[in-house]
This record gives C-alpha cells, structure tokens and sequence, in this order.
C-alpha cells in the first residue's frame, strides 16, 4: 500500500512537470501554462487547489457539475491515455528504469480497464484526446463558490451512492483576466437514507459476533467471542435481496477485506499474511478489473456506512439457534437466491448486538415432472395407428385370392390335357405288332 502511495505521489508530479494536458473548456482563457493545478485525490470531502507562484492577487472560485458515468468513463478512459504518454516522455526524456517501470505499471493499468495497450504515444494523440475532452465537459454556469483557502468541498453527507462529477475552477487574475480549468471525480455519498436499526440497537463494535463465510448444505455456524458473559441468546433471521444489492454489498465487502488484510500484515510484516492481502487483491481485480488503492481509515468508514444504509432492515421474525449455527432450507427454491444474514445477540445485561452477512445460495428442489400433452399423446395411439393396426380392405383383398388366383390353383383345361396321355402316348404303351412278333420266337 505505502508503494502504491508513492506511485501516486509521482503521478502527481509528473502531471505537474510535464507538458500541458489540462483539461480545459471552451470559454474563457485556457490554463495553458498550468497555474491551476487541483489535487486529484479528494479527502472527506475535500481537496486542495495550488496556484503558482508568478501569479499574484487573485481570486479563485470553483463549482461541481453533475454528469453521469458514462460521460464520466469517457473522459476517464482519454485522460488515463494521457497519463501513459506523460510516463513515455518522462521516461524519454531520462531513461531511468524508474520512469519505465511506471509507464509499464500505467499500460497494464490500462490494459486490465480496456483491454489493450496503448500504442499511439505521439503529439498528434495528445491533441486528439485534448480536442475530444474539450467537446465532451458540460460547461460551467454562473453559479460560482469563492474560496479564500485554495480548497474545494463536497458535502457527501447529502446524498448516497456513488455519483459523478466535473469541478470547474476559475482564477481571476488581478488584470481581470479569466483562466479555467477542469477536473473529474467520483464520489460516494455518506447519507443514510432510512436508518435500517433502532436507536437502541448497536452495532457489532468489537466484532463479537463471527459469521461463517461458507454455508455447507445449507449451514453455517456464529462464533462468539469468550470476552461475552455466559448466559447470552443468538437468533438469526434471512432476508431475500435482489442480485444487483447483492454485487454492491459484496464489492464493498471485499474491499474491507483486503484492508484488513493489509493491516495485520503491517502489524506482523509475515509473509504468510501478505500472501492473504495479496491474494485478496489478485481476486478483487479478477472481479472488478483493478485493484484497490486506498486502504484508509476513511475508506473502511465509508464502506462501513455505505453497507449499512444499504442493508434491508431486519424484522420481529427471529429464529433462536442453541447451537450457534444457522440454517437455510435449500430443498424449498430451485436456482441461485441471495439473501442477507441477520444475527442478533442477545446479552445477558439486556443490550442487543448486531451483525449481518451477505450470501448467495443454489436450491436443490426437484421440480415435478408432469407429463405434457405430447406424452400422452405418444402412450394413445391415434387413429392412424389404429387404421396400422386393421387390415383395409385392399389387406383383405390380399387375403383372399382373387379369380385369377383361383384360376392358378385349378389346372385348365390345358394341363388336364397333359395329365391324361394323348393318342398318341397310348400307342406308345401298346406295343405293336412288330414289337410283338418280336417277342414270339418265331417258327
């Protein structure tokens, strides 16, 4: 995390140092010699704007404008092309292994966002996305915030959710000249909307409540921590949500979990511990395309209060477990549900604890195999099959010889003729007179 921290630290250099890719608008005079540099990482809320030194007795004003995340994507996608080139000319211009090793680190930042490298390093690129940006910002209006501090400011208390912005900033100059520059954040509301637990309800601060990440056959189970009295009762409740507040509770939890990784490997410096936080951010981007950055105190405090104006609220319907475990009937839905966890311990000096998980589980049901019409229909036979099954009447005809047939069987009256000796074969029978003088002997 501390070298991430760095890389960005040089980031920021680099956009100072280099030649101009401010992003500008079409009004006005453009900021071409960098005298309005705003910082581009924001904390709670707030960041800082540096006017350099040749420029004295100004004024300085800046104002949000809402856009949404496609025009945001657009404008993110030209300015981290801008940002690759900045490395290329950096390292150009030094040939350091460092510089190289960033431009590197910026193409496979981009590549995992885009899909590819960047090829087109030259000017004319420059000039083309510069061009594209200026044609894609919403201009500013009149409605202007002086600063007397060089800060800018987002109240995110007053809306939740992840939102879109431009900050315009404009430098007045004492001669009255005007000079604009632009910059664009996304932001995460801090509002919570509708409050999802009683005033009285608390929730799990010393995370004495342990919620199995893994449900085997329907089951998991809750740990509780010895530091809890003996004498406390542990109910669950499910709650069904639907897919797209299952990925952003999901998202935000990961996140949290990679910061917690982190930590312990700052407290212990183990490599076994850094292999967890390490294999934690290869999973985060193989599902969110890149990996985390900031592992603030104020990004677990966000994410915590985004996660609990997100979470539905739990109802009376509690389920007692003596066993510390929970349990949900697979046997009951067919495909994947996602639900929500509840947990409420319930201590022995009468104060309540709470804590909630997040899962997505595959029902077993078998759904009933009835059988459809075209079943039935093949088990029946139809009255084709039942025509197959009695002769027609050209079958009986074959059945039964016809005239000719019977013709064949009685001998006409030719073959009589043959069966009873001709004339001619009864001579031949009778021997004559000369076969007769023959057998006499003669005198």
């Amino acid at each position: 995390m501390k070298r991430i921290k760095e890389i960005l630290g040089l980031i920021m250099v680099a956009l100072i140092i280099l030649t101009n890719t401010t992003i500008y608008a079409y009004t006005g005079f453009i900021d071409t010699n960098d005298n309005i540099i705003i910082s581009k990482v924001m904390q709670n809320g707030s960041g800082t704007i540096e006017v350099t030194r040749d420029v004295i007795g100004y004024r300085l004003y800046y104002q949000w404008v809402e856009i949404d995340n496609n025009l945001y994507n657009q404008i993110k996608q030209l300015k981290d092309e801008l940002q690759i080139i900045q490395y290329f000319n950096l390292y150009e211009a030094t040939m350091e292994d460092e510089y190289y090793d960033y431009y590197v680190s910026a193409q496979e930042y981009y590549k995992n966002l885009y899909g590819t490298y960047l090829e087109d390093c030259s000017e004319q690129k420059v000039n083309e996305n510069m061009s594209i940006i200026n044609s894609l910002l919403p201009e500013y209006t009149d409605e202007w915030q002086l600063t007397t501090d060089n800060t800018f400011s987002k109240d995110l208390s007053t809306f939740s959710g992840v939102k879109d912005y431009v900050l315009w900033v404009k430098l007045e100059k004492k001669d009255a000249t005007k000079i604009y520059d632009a910059e664009i954040f996304e932001l995460t509301g801090t509002k919570v909307d509708e409050p999802n637990k009683n005033d009285e309800d608390i929730i799990d601060p010393d995370d004495n409540i342990i919620i199995s990440e893994v449900v085997t056959n329907g089951k998991g189970t809750i740990d509780i921590t010895r530091d809890v009295a003996n004498g406390y009762t542990l109910y669950y409740q499910w709650i069904e949500i639907d897919k797209d507040l299952y990925n952003q509770i999901k998202k935000l939890k990961d996140e949290l979990q990679i910061i917690q990784y982190f930590n312990i490997y700052e407290a212990t410096g183990d490599e076994q511990d850094y292999e967890c936080y390490y294999s934690a951010q290869e999973y985060y981007k193989s599902l969110y395309g890149e990996y985390l950055q900031d592992g603030s105190q104020q990004k677990v405090d966000e994410n915590m209060s985004i996660i609990n104006s997100l979470l539905p609220k739990y109802t009376d319907n509690w389920q007692l477990t003596t066993d510390n475990t929970f349990s949900n009937d697979l046997s009951t839905y067919t495909g994947n549900k996602d639900y929500v966890l509840w947990v409420k311990l319930q201590k022995s000096d009468g104060n309540n604890v709470y804590d909630a998980e997040v899962f997505e589980l595959a029902g077993t049901k078998q759904e009933e195999q009835k059988p459809d019409d075209n079943n039935q229909d093949e088990q029946k036979p139809d009255d084709n099959e039942q025509d197959e099954q009695k002769p027609d009447d050209n079958e009986q005809d074959e059945q039964k010889p016809d005239d000719n047939e019977q013709d064949e069987q009685k001998p006409d009256d030719n073959e009589q003729d043959e069966q009873k000796p001709d004339d001619n074969e009864q001579d031949e029978q009778k021997p004559d007179d000369n076969e007769q003088d023959e057998q006499k002997p003669d005198d």
